[in-house]
């Protein structure tokens, strides 16, 4: 069995078992993980060699709007999250967040979490001051 954190319907973190007498995760569960890793270690590698990855450009993608970045022990995006495929009539009035983020551009409005893209909308105006505190001057 794996440990997950769900919050509003989203799994937030994972902590997977193993070698244990009991309360193992299932080989399942750490095969999806391990599928959604090479996913965001094949985005990484795409980006490295000054690439754009095709999953950024598609269309549909959830569009997080108001964000601006915060810490849950891992650096998360915090806004209001709204999905193309699905209707959420609270969706601008519950702020949500993603899963850690991995990789970040806001000039092409795009956020890389462990599980999934994200569109940036529109910023809060808490983003400037929350980038500043996440950003590294002179690293390339």
């Amino acid at each position: 069995m794996s440990e997950v954190l769900m919050i509003r319907g989203e799994y937030i973190m994972s902590l997977f078992r193993f070698g244990e007498p009991w309360g193992n995760s299932s080989l399942r569960s750490m095969n999806k993980h391990a599928d959604k890793l090479e996913g965001l270690a094949a985005d990484f590698r795409t980006i490295a060699g000054s690439r754009l990855p095709g999953s950024i450009l598609e269309e549909g993608m959830p569009c997080i709007e108001q964000w601006f970045l915060d810490y849950f022990l891992v650096p998360v995006v915090v806004g209001h999250i709204f999905h193309a495929d699905r209707v959420d009539l609270n969706a601008g009035n519950v702020l949500t967040f993603t899963d850690p983020i991995e990789l970040l551009s806001v000039e092409r409005h795009r956020v890389r979490t462990s599980s999934k893209w994200y569109q940036l909308g529109r910023a809060s105006p808490l983003a400037e001051q929350t980038l500043e505190a996440w950003s590294v001057r002179g690293a390339r």
